[in-house]
């Protein structure tokens, strides 16, 4: 695969923080926090060089596990999960916190590719959700940690993709 950093972005595209979240608070029985896990399993994507960050739900299962893998993951997940969303409805409010914080409200559906920022690392993320019943419940999030600045450009970065649906697929990470 190569070097696992990216080449620098242009200032074109703004780079959004990512603030650190490393355990859930302290909440009621009947109390969720969508921006917390949000925050929480980019933590746990963020801390790597690189990785796919995933959930998808079920209908067999109850919960929904949010799973980290390596860049070149295809299928089955082996690993613990870095989090668990409690139910079907729990993970569709993390889906919507992705969208409209991390996908430019993009609630439902969508693809973005962000310059996400944290610990002074900037990590180019791929992120493809649905949050439909047609299409399912799922994200991914394909990250690649950007290499420091004064590196040699790479000529400028892509801009940010509108509402392209929700095909799933692995970008091309170079």
């Amino acid at each position: 695969m190569g070097d696992l950093f990216v080449r620098p972005h242009s200032a074109r595209m703004e780079t959004q923080d990512v603030p650190e979240v490393f355990e859930m608070p302290q909440l009621g029985p009947n109390e969720e926090s969508p921006v917390a896990l949000a925050d929480m399993v980019l933590t746990a994507l963020l801390a790597r060089e690189a990785g796919v960050l995933h959930a998808e739900h079920h209908d067999s299962e109850v919960s929904v596990g949010w799973f980290i893998a390596p860049l070149d993951w295809r299928g089955e997940q082996t690993d613990a999960p870095v989090a668990v969303s409690p139910s079907r409805g729990a993970f569709r409010s993390v889906l919507a916190r992705f969208g409209h914080h991390y996908m430019g409200g993009q609630l439902y559906h969508g693809y973005a590719l962000r310059f996400l920022r944290q610990r002074g690392r900037v990590h180019r993320c791929h992120i493809y959700m649905s949050n439909a019943g047609q299409s399912g419940f799922w994200i991914e999030i394909y990250a690649a940690r950007m290499a420091e600045p004064g590196a040699a450009p790479n000529g400028g970065a892509g801009a940010s993709s509108g509402n392209s649906g929700a095909t799933k697929g692995p970008p091309s990470v170079s």
